[in-house]
């Protein structure tokens, strides 16, 4: 017997994705640390958010995005299941919007975006393109991430993501070797190998347990990822911004290569938490401070 509609959300994101990343936003708000998180966001993320609503993270609680590179760049759908009424649907858009009918779907677009109300509680975000083909995937009218076959790499990949002890990691994801996950890696300054796929897994509770895992098309490969990891994390241990507010120890990962896989972990516990976050935000009040102080007017000369 078919799941209902929504209740598996990957399901409806259509094929072709190359990039697919499932978020518990239930476990998000729950957690001690996601107001502290929220305040070091950049100022135009906050107020994308606080466009939705004040209390936008209470009222949304599970969301997919999936991505994919195409003739004119990168596309991205997301599929979010919360409680949204058609009002607030023009707020998940970057500018003012036009009402329109998808199939007796409630549409919204501006700027070749568009939001599209698939379920009472579900809405889906993307190009109009994209977000018809979310429909027509709820109506089993096309084959989505879980049918297509086209996608049993993207699946494949998703089921190496890492389990947690208890229930399910609060971020799972998955991409596979591709124009999308290439760039992000060599824009990131790892050029020597590509992963044929990529999974990764975010645990939340007391503290933070983070866990990826690749998969090189040989042990050489893997290995050479690994020695181009512990240099990254060399250099970036060594950037001035990360010693002044003396970050050193919030980034301290493990990697270990075995086999044609590579898998990296990184914890942090909840009391080395609170002081990387006080570090981080004590760093954002002074950031703030000096770019206040350099955009402030120059005192008139005295007569």
């Amino acid at each position: 017997m078919p799941r209902p509609v929504g209740e598996d959300l990957p399901a409806l994101i259509p094929s072709g994705a190359e990039l697919i990343v499932d978020l518990d936003l239930i476990q998000v708000r729950t957690w001690e640390q996601t107001d502290r998180l929220l305040a070091l966001l950049p100022p135009a993320a906050k107020a994308r958010l606080e466009r939705i609503g004040p209390r936008w993270l209470n009222e949304l609680d599970a969301l997919v995005l999936a991505s994919w590179r195409g003739k004119n760049g990168a596309s991205t759908v997301l599929v979010i299941r919360g409680d949204l009424d058609d009002a607030r649907l023009p707020t998940l858009l970057e500018a003012e919007a036009t009402r329109s009918d998808l199939d007796g779907h409630t549409m919204f677009e501006a700027n070749g975006e568009a939001v599209v109300r698939i379920a009472p509680r579900l809405v889906a975000v993307g190009t109009p393109v994209e977000v018809r083909r979310v429909v027509e995937v709820s109506r089993a009218e096309s084959q989505g991430f879980r049918d297509a076959r086209g996608d049993q790499a993207l699946r494949d990949a998703l089921g190496h993501a890492p389990s947690a002890k208890i229930g399910r990691p609060a971020v799972l994801g998955a991409a596979v070797g591709g124009p999308l996950l290439n760039e992000r890696l060599q824009s990131a300054g790892f050029t020597r190998s590509a992963p044929q796929w990529a999974a990764f897994a975010i645990a939340i509770g007391d503290g933070v347990d983070m866990v990826a895992v690749l998969g090189l098309s040989t042990p050489a490969e893997a290995q050479a990822l690994r020695t181009d990891l512990d240099v990254a994390l060399r250099d970036l241990r060594a950037r001035p911004i990360v010693r002044i507010l003396h970050l050193e120890a919030a980034f301290d990962w493990v990697a270990v290569a075995r086999e044609r896989q590579l898998r990296v972990a990184y914890r942090i516990a909840g009391s080395k938490l609170e002081a990387v976050l006080e570090q981080m935000d004590r760093g954002r009040r002074a950031l703030e401070a000096m770019k206040a102080k350099t955009a402030a007017p120059a005192p008139s000369p005295t007569p």
